[in-house]
C-alpha cells in the first residue's frame, strides 16, 4: 500500500510540474518582448552612431552674399542656412576663399561675427532697428536641422589698414589746420583736400591695393571645419556688373573722408551690394 501511495505522489509531481503549450507558448513571447525591448534601442543607436554626417550649405534666396568695401578692406557677409544631417555637429570654424575668375586673384576671409537673424523693430520709425551681434565662435548644431546664420567674414584689411587710418586722420588734420584755408563744410574740405595735396592720390593709391571688387565673374568656396578636424567645403558663383563694381569703389573715398562726416547730420555713405549665390 505504501507503494502504490508513492507512486501515485510520483505521478501526482509530474503531472503538476509538465509545462502545457500554452506556457511554453507565453515563456517564448516573453522572452522575444525582453529581446525586442533591448535589440531594438541598441539598433537605433547603433545605425545613428554609423550612419555619415552630412552638412549642407543653402544660400538665402536673394542676397545671401553682401559685399562691403570700408576701413577694413573688402570683405563679405553672407546669410546661409546650415543644414545638418544624420549626427548632431558642432561647427569649428567657417572660412571662405573668394576667386575672381579673370585674373585668378583671391580674397581669403575668416569668421569674424555672428549677426542675430531675428529683427527687432521699436515703434513706427524703421530706422530704429537693433541686431545683436557676437563674435564668431564654435557652436553646435543638432541632427537632422536646419539653422540660419548671418556671418561677417574679414580679411588681413582689418589688420593692415589700422595705420592707413592713423595717418591718415594726422593728415587730414594738418591740413585743416596749417593750410590757411577757411573750410565752411565737410565737403568743403574734401574739395580742396583733393586739389591741393598730393597725399590724396597716394590714399586712394593705397587704399586700392584693398579693393577687391572688380567687375567680373566670382568663384566663392566655403569650407566648414567641424568635429575632429573635418572639414566640409562647398562652391558657389556670383557675377559682379561693372555699374555695380564702381558703385563699390566710391567707398574709397568714403574711407578716406567719412570721419569728417561722423557728427554732421548727414553721415557719408558706404555703398554695399547684395548678390544671390548660384
Amino acid at each position: 500500500m505504501k507503494l502504490l501511495a508513492t507512486v501515485s505522489n510520483a505521478d501526482n509531481f509530474l503531472s503538476s510540474t509538465t509545462t502545457t503549450p500554452y506556457e511554453w507558448w507565453s515563456l517564448i513571447i516573453a522572452a522575444l518582448a525582453v529581446f525586442l525591448s533591448i535589440a531594438i534601442p541598441v539598433t537605433q543607436f547603433l545605425v545613428k552612431k554609423f550612419k555619415r554626417l552630412k552638412i549642407s550649405i543653402i544660400p538665402f534666396e536673394q542676397t545671401a552674399l553682401t559685399m562691403l568695401f570700408n576701413e577694413s578692406g573688402s570683405y563679405i557677409k553672407l546669410l546661409i542656412c546650415l543644414e545638418c544631417k544624420n549626427q548632431d555637429t558642432t561647427i569649428k570654424k567657417i572660412h571662405v576663399n573668394i576667386i575672381r575668375d579673370c585674373d585668378n586673384q583671391s580674397c581669403a576671409l575668416e569668421w569674424s561675427t555672428l549677426e542675430s537673424i531675428y529683427v527687432n523693430w521699436f515703434g513706427t520709425n524703421t530706422s530704429n532697428r537693433i541686431n545683436s551681434v557676437s563674435y564668431a565662435r564654435p557652436f553646435k548644431i543638432k541632427a537632422d536641422t536646419l539653422e540660419p546664420f548671418i556671418i561677417e567674414f574679414s580679411g588681413n584689411g582689418s589688420i593692415a589698414l589700422k595705420d592707413f587710418c592713423i595717418n591718415r586722420n594726422k593728415q587730414l588734420q594738418r591740413f585743416i589746420q596749417f593750410s590757411n584755408q577757411k573750410f565752411e563744410t565737410p565737403d568743403d574740405i574734401c574739395k580742396k583736400y583733393k586739389a591741393a595735396s598730393s597725399e590724396y592720390t597716394e590714399m586712394v593709391s593705397e587704399l586700392s591695393e584693398y579693393f577687391f571688387w572688380k567687375a567680373g565673374t566670382y568663384t566663392i568656396k566655403i569650407d566648414i571645419l567641424h568635429d575632429l578636424n573635418k572639414t566640409t567645403s562647398s562652391k558657389f558663383s556670383f557675377v559682379l556688373s561693372d555699374d555695380e563694381s564702381k558703385l563699390l569703389e566710391k567707398n574709397i573715398d568714403s574711407t578716406i573722408f567719412g570721419r569728417l562726416y561722423e557728427n554732421t547730420p548727414i553721415p557719408m555713405i558706404f555703398n554695399v551690394v547684395n548678390k544671390p549665390l548660384s
